[in-house]
């Protein structure tokens, strides 16, 4: 099981800054994969609670593997032929390849209009400048909760994939000392 807290402060002067992160599922051992009734409770009561509705989130950070990814993997593809860059992927809802895994919105993309927020841009495309004022999507497709050489030791398997939650979180803290710097920012691993 992998535990992970984060901690995150930031008082402007004008007020705090509020962020929503979110941990969806991750590649793991199927009995440890989050069920889709469980998947579904939280949808339902997120699409009902009165939070959705206040409007008092600005950014939303997302970390997770396909299901979430919004882009990353088509974006470090290149020019690369890859099927998440042509049709059916992204037909339902954008009418046009988004380089999400899906032939529309991702799960992440469902929050974001829940919350009245703009669409979770991918990060690596802008991680080394961009400021995300919406937030951004860390996820990447096959990403895994636990690094490969846990897969190698615990199982002698080498683990394909080039993401896992660690590498996510160590982006996401390289942007974080960019987007809000100062000492009222803490992370805890």
């Amino acid at each position: 099981m992998v535990k992970i807290r984060l901690k995150l402060e930031h008082n402007t002067g004008i007020g705090s800054q509020k962020l929503i992160i979110f941990f969806h599922r991750l590649s793991l051992p199927r009995r440890e994969k989050m069920g889709i009734p469980i998947l579904l409770f939280s949808v339902i009561l997120l699409l009902s609670s009165p939070v959705a509705l206040c409007g008092c989130y600005k950014r939303i950070f997302s970390f997770g593997d396909s299901i979430i990814d919004t882009g990353n993997f088509a974006y470090t593809t290149g020019n690369s032929s890859t099927p998440v860059k042509e049709p059916p992927y992204g037909m339902t809802y954008f009418h046009h390849p988004t380089g999400r895994v899906s032939d529309g919105r991702v799960l992440v993309d469902f929050y974001a209009q829940a919350f009245n927020l703009p669409l979770v841009p991918p990060s690596i495309p802008e991680q080394n400048s961009g400021q995300f004022p919406t937030g951004a999507n860390f996820a990447y497709l096959g990403a895994t909760a636990l690094p490969p050489d846990y897969y190698k030791v615990k199982y002698n398997f080498e683990m394909g994939g080039s993401s896992n939650l660690g590498m996510q979180l160590d982006s996401f803290k390289t942007v974080l000392a960019r987007i809000a710097p100062g000492p009222g920012v803490h992370t805890v691993n």
